[in-house]
C-alpha cells in the first residue's frame, strides 16, 4: 500500500496520462499543479484505503513533501521558457 508520484513536463501531460488512467479522484490518480485549489491539495494529504497516483509538475518536486509515498517516478523531461531577441519567450521540452 502506498502513493505512486509521477513528475510530468506539464499540465497538459497531466491531462493526457489522466485521461488514460480514467477520471481524477481521490481513489484513482490527483493532479498537482499551481492550479489546482486548496481542497484537492488537501486530498493529497490524506491518507486512503487504496493506492493512488499522483501526477505532478515539477514544481511539486521542491516545494511539497507528501506523505503515504511508496514510488516516485520522473519522467527527466522539464518544461522551460526561453527568451529570443524579439522578447518573446517560448515554451519548450
Amino acid at each position: 500500500p502506498g502513493d505512486i508520484l509521477a513528475f510530468l513536463p506539464g499540465r497538459e501531460e497531466i491531462r493526457r496520462v489522466g485521461s488514460l488512467l480514467g477520471a481524477p479522484g481521490i481513489e484513482r490518480w490527483l493532479p498537482l499543479h499551481a492550479g489546482i485549489s486548496p481542497e484537492e491539495q488537501l486530498n493529497l494529504f490524506q491518507p486512503s484505503e487504496h493506492a493512488r497516483i499522483i501526477l505532478a509538475t515539477n514544481v511539486a518536486e521542491t516545494s511539497i513533501t507528501l506523505p503515504h509515498l511508496v514510488y516516485i517516478v520522473d519522467c527527466g523531461l522539464v518544461r522551460e521558457r526561453s527568451s529570443h531577441r524579439n522578447a518573446l519567450g517560448i515554451d519548450r521540452l
